[in-house]
């Protein structure tokens, strides 16, 4: 999987000066509207949110330097463990120091740097926050290599699809051709009607069924396969988008060029899915398109 861009830029936003907020403010004594008065309260809480910003950027690049070297699908336990050994110990390491260069060197506040006190507050806090944002890009790692996953095997069965759509081009290009028909016979409840095709703007697979919508937002059944309707339905007027739509081509609104490269078609009557045509078949489709402008 290509480097994953995470899209967190409002976690981050967000989520920083709220952490240095609950950082500053957890264990304090002092009620907080008495804080509010003090010049020190804000400073301190700026500082604590320039921590926050260091240790949120530092777990943020060791988990992309990760990513492009040990796979939460593939290589999950070596991840899991050089991830959580590198980011305790660096986050706490920052902490740490960033603590002490505050408040022995900036503003030189003797008696505030207490190990013993990091060690049970602060330290502890740090661990927190860090398996929280840990989890928050894990689970879009995952998501995105979801997404992906199911894209590629999308495309695999558009590929499967047009390869078997070429050899049964093949075989039936040497038949006499048929003209093909004006008229289906189809399924309207424990009925059977005769409908002309020219009525017919798009069909679409759904389990064993075809389900036909018409023009005018009628619907019918067939119990023929897709493959079959194609075969009959006239080829200048009727285009197969995808391996579950059979599209007229008056029924083609509008169609736009989709970030996968493939196109989105958008048909009149609308189905509630998006429709695709795959990258390889979109020159295919305008060319088709094309002859009907």
């Amino acid at each position: 999987m290509n480097q994953f861009r995470y899209p967190d830029k409002w976690f981050r936003l967000i989520g920083i000066p709220l952490l240095g907020f609950v950082v500053l403010n957890f264990g304090m004594y002092e009620p907080l509207y008495e804080a509010l008065k003090t010049r020190q309260y804000y400073l301190d809480l700026a500082y604590d949110i320039f921590i926050v910003w260091v240790v949120w950027e530092t777990n943020r690049r060791i988990i992309m330097y990760l990513d492009q070297r040990y796979s939460w699908i593939t290589r999950r336990m070596e991840r899991l463990f050089l991830q959580v050994f590198l980011i305790f110990t660096i986050s706490c390491v920052e902490v740490i120091g960033l603590v002490y260069l505050l408040n022995e060197v900036l503003i030189q506040r003797k008696g505030y740097f207490d190990i013993g006190w990091l060690m049970v507050m602060d330290i502890p806090m740090v661990m927190v926050f860090t398996l929280i944002i840990n989890l928050m890009y894990t689970g879009m790692y995952l998501i995105h290599y979801h997404q992906v996953t199911v894209t590629e095997l999308q495309d695999q069965l558009e590929d499967a699809y047009e390869q078997i759509s070429a050899l049964h081009a093949q075989k039936t290009e040497n038949r006499p051709a048929e003209a093909p028909h004006k008229q289906l016979i189809v399924n309207f409840g424990n009925s059977s009607i005769p409908i002309t095709t020219d009525r017919i703007g798009h069909i679409y697979k759904a389990n064993e069924l075809c389900l036909i919508k018409t023009f005018d937002n009628k619907e019918f059944t067939s119990a023929s396969s897709l493959e079959n309707l194609e075969a009959i339905l006239s080829q200048d007027n009727f285009f197969r988008l995808n391996r579950q739509v059979l599209a007229n081509v008056q029924a083609i609104k509008q169609f736009k060029p989709h970030t996968s490269g493939k196109l989105l078609v958008e048909l009149e009557p609308a189905l509630t899915e998006e429709v695709f045509v795959s990258k390889k078949r979109a020159p295919e489709f305008k060319e088709w398109l094309g002859k009907k402008v």
